[in-house]
């Protein structure tokens, strides 16, 4: 997933996040300038109790994403980081004669014979 808000001159996040604002703010008005009939009370709640969670859900995202995505990316470059100084100091040294096999390599062995002291 891509940082959007890295770049300065994308303004998407910030334009979605105002207009959902005055959306709700014009949903949340408007009931006080325009009589609503009594049948419509609870369907105009009910859009109402939608736009507000949906207007959270983008407020959420606008202030958190990029901090909580940046925090993520430090994390995993940390942990990268230490895998491979991990690596470097826990590889083993190959001692005169001994062979490294690869996966499918094919091996004989033989077997032991008599008694061995």
């Amino acid at each position: 997933m891509e940082n959007r808000r890295k770049e300065p001159s994308d303004n998407h996040p910030f334009i979605i996040a105002v207009a959902v604002t005055a959306l709700v703010a014009i949903a949340t008005g408007t009931p006080y300038f325009y009589p609503i009939p009594e049948k419509n009370i609870a369907l105009i709640t009910q859009a109402q109790t939608t736009l507000y969670n949906g207007w959270m859900i983008v407020l959420t995202w606008y202030f958190g994403s990029s901090k909580n995505q940046s925090k993520a990316q430090d994390t995993m470059n940390i942990q990268a980081q230490t895998a491979a100084r991990v690596a470097e100091n826990t590889s083993p040294s190959k001692s005169p004669g001994q062979v490294e096999l690869q996966p499918g390599d094919h091996v004989d062995v033989a077997a032991a014979t008599g008694d061995t002291p």
